[in-house]
């Protein structure tokens, strides 16, 4: 087997909606290397759900994605006879490790792991005592030829069913449905919000989420748009993860902008404001307010003003 190369190592969490490594976490986290075993990889990268990018060497998972039990901390040792626990200097992740948490993401991406059993030895069982055996006087009578043909009817209607329809999901308050009208289109649904300065229409798509159905008919590909910048991209493959999707979306707070429009200088637009080509586009801090670059771009603004 090919050596993995060392050299080389992302310093931000490879999983959607992390924040961990990048500028905007001020907690001190822990990044583990993806396995170099190709089954093991597959499978992280099934559980991690990730569309636009694959999980190469370089890659890197925080321990906010891991069960504790899986996440090495302390070592034991033998001192003058004595057992002793010693804290690791790097926390070390179990072999058989794989990430199934993620808090940032919508819940239903998040599934636990059973907590392991208790191994039981054969020798301390004991054998439950012996039952009577009874005899059943009145046996249940088979149901009638009509309900089993019912029976087998709605199994095959259900079978037979067409491809995914995202049509008429269950939506967040002050969302709606964009009917195109192409019908056999993508299905569309926004938060829309009044325009600030454009005349000419009426509404501005401040959260848009598009579903279109793969070709095979067994999954969907989602795009998220927020104030007119695409977000995210992933797949789903039922309408109880779309409609989760939705909510997840609706929570988001969006960044302000810079507040002033630059007299000169790259900036991005989106109904009548003015943000920062860096701009996170959603913040932590509520909304209505300004992500970290914004507000340096409105200092930068001001700056240019005071100049002239």
């Amino acid at each position: 087997m090919a050596e993995r190369r060392r050299d080389k190592r992302d310093r931000t969490c490879f999983v959607p909606y992390c924040n961990s490594g990048y500028r905007s976490c001020k907690e001190a986290r822990s990044l583990f290397r993806v396995p170099a075993d190709v089954v093991k990889r597959e499978a992280w990268s099934r559980l991690i759900k990730r569309a636009n990018r694959e999980l190469n060497d370089a890659s890197a998972v925080c321990d906010l994605h891991f069960e504790a039990h899986f996440i090495e901390r302390t070592f034991k040792t033998t001192i003058n006879g004595e057992v002793v626990e010693i804290e690791r200097d790097r926390p070390q992740l179990a072999k058989d490790a794989l990430p199934t948490i993620f808090p940032g993401a919508p819940s239903y991406i998040s599934k636990r792991l059973p907590k392991k059993r208790k191994e039981r030895s054969i020798c301390d069982q004991v054998l439950p005592a012996a039952k009577r055996s009874r005899k059943k006087f009145a046996e249940s009578s088979p149901p009638p030829i009509e309900d089993l043909e019912t029976q087998v009817s709605s199994i095959d209607s259900v079978e037979v069913s067409g491809s995914l329809s995202f049509s008429g999901l269950k939506m967040p308050h002050g969302w709606s449905e964009i009917h195109l009208p192409n019908s056999e289109g993508p299905f569309v649904y926004a938060q829309c919000e009044e325009h600030e300065k454009d005349v000419d229409s009426a509404l501005a798509l401040k959260k848009l989420v598009k579903i279109e159905v793969r070709s095979e008919g067994n999954a969907a590909t989602v795009e998220v748009h927020l104030q007119g910048r695409k977000w995210q991209q992933q797949q789903i493959a039922t309408r109880e993860e779309a409609e989760a999707l939705l909510d997840h979306v609706d929570k988001f707070s969006l960044c302000c902008g810079a507040g002033l429009e630059p007299l000169s200088g790259e900036c991005s637009s989106f109904n009548g404001k003015f943000f920062s080509k860096n701009c996170t586009i959603t913040t932590k801090e509520g909304p209505a307010t300004a992500c970290i670059h914004c507000k340096y771009q409105r200092k930068l603004i001001l700056n240019q003003r005071w100049s002239y």
